[in-house]
């Protein structure tokens, strides 16, 4: 196993240790656009985007490498699932694993963050180049 791989599976170990516990938080984090002392818009909330935009790079390399795992002992028949193995680490004490369904919960949230704070970021920019082109044109005349 590579030092990559244990990076990986560090960083893994720590997003999901607590999943429950930073799906809310993540879930309560918000962007919304505010005045700063110059009357310029500025995103609040922008400190956590590069944050978020690591943990979605993480969750996808788990989705790259997920591997199929059979329990044949729930309700007395085989069901297969998905997961990402953990190797020396756990999670909760016990698991050296993660679900696919929880990698996607996890990356659904991250992802409506994300899209939330590109959409505020596009709506300043938009607005920014409106402005400009406004003034550009009453330059003109």
């Amino acid at each position: 196993m590579s030092i990559d791989n244990l990076q990986i599976h560090k960083k893994v170990r720590d997003l999901f240790d607590n999943f429950e516990l930073e799906m809310e938080v993540w879930k309560q984090c918000k962007f919304e656009i505010i005045f700063d002392d110059k009357n310029e818009k500025k995103i609040k909330g922008k400190d956590v985007v590069d944050e978020l935009k690591d943990i979605k790079r993480t969750l996808e390399i788990m989705k790259d490498n997920l591997c199929e795992y059979d329990d044949e002992y729930l309700d007395k028949k085989e069901e297969s699932y998905m997961i990402y193995d953990m190797n020396v680490y756990c999670i909760d004490d016990d698991r050296w694993w993660i679900f696919e369904y929880e990698i996607d919960v996890y990356l659904e949230i991250v992802d409506g963050k994300l899209k939330e704070y590109n959409k505020l970021f596009d709506d300043i920019e938009n607005e920014l180049n409106v402005s400009a082109g406004i003034a550009i044109a009453l330059l003109r005349l």
